[in-house]
């Protein structure tokens, strides 16, 4: 909370937020490695307004992924945010594991004046809160998280924030007609959905072939 009165969203209020937050498969607190620590300062960044981050499987890109989204929501919870993956179920999973953190008892006891945004729609791939116990500011139209996967129709949407976790795999990969389709829809329909000016993009996966987006 201090962090949040005090500053931007810093790489250690992002770590902070996770050992509080987050836990492992052993029910221990989660703590950045030193290339997790790399990933948070450039996340945090706000001048880097395109963001690309290639590594292997199992190094925990969406497990600090989903910690940065978790601290950007808790000080910034009406900027609204669209989460794609590789498949709509999969972005679905992302999204409710968010909505589930931002629901959690731990949440609620750390950010108290968040709450479900009243009026607006609380489903898996759509959900809002706000603060001010949940009162949506006059005029608010975008939802904090919609989630979608590729090729999935995002027209209509904004962002402030444009996020892709894996959005590709060997099958959307596997033929150059395959990976052309991809590379349209992502730059035709889901980056543009960025806010001019103010508009990030921050988008992690591993790479399948030379020629993929």
């Amino acid at each position: 909370q201090t962090a949040k009165q005090n500053s931007d969203l810093t790489p250690a209020a992002v770590a902070d937020f996770a050992s509080l937050m987050i836990t492992d498969d052993n029910g221990r607190s989660i703590q950045p490695a030193a290339h997790h620590w790399l990933w948070l300062h450039l996340m945090c960044n706000e001048d880097i307004k395109k963001l690309l981050i290639i590594a292997p499987p199992e190094s925990a890109k969406t497990t600090w992924l989903l910690a940065y989204l978790g601290t950007h929501i808790a000080f910034y919870p009406e900027w609204p945010r669209i989460l794609a993956a590789v498949t709509g179920s999969v972005a679905e999973k992302r999204s409710q594991s968010l909505r589930l953190l931002v629901d959690s008892p731990e949440f609620h006891a750390a950010f108290p004046d968040i709450k479900k945004a009243v009026g607006m729609t609380w489903t898996q791939g759509e959900w809002s809160v706000a603060p001010h116990g949940g009162k949506p500011r006059p005029g608010r139209i975008h939802p904090s998280m919609f989630s979608v996967g590729v090729r999935g129709d995002v027209i209509g949407s904004r962002a402030r924030l444009a996020v892709g976790d894996d959005i590709l795999d060997f099958e959307n990969t596997r033929t150059a007609h395959q990976r052309a389709t991809i590379h349209e829809w992502f730059h035709s329909q889901f980056l543009s959905r960025r806010m001019s000016r103010v508009g990030r993009s921050i988008v992690i996966g591993t790479a399948w072939h030379h020629d993929d987006t």
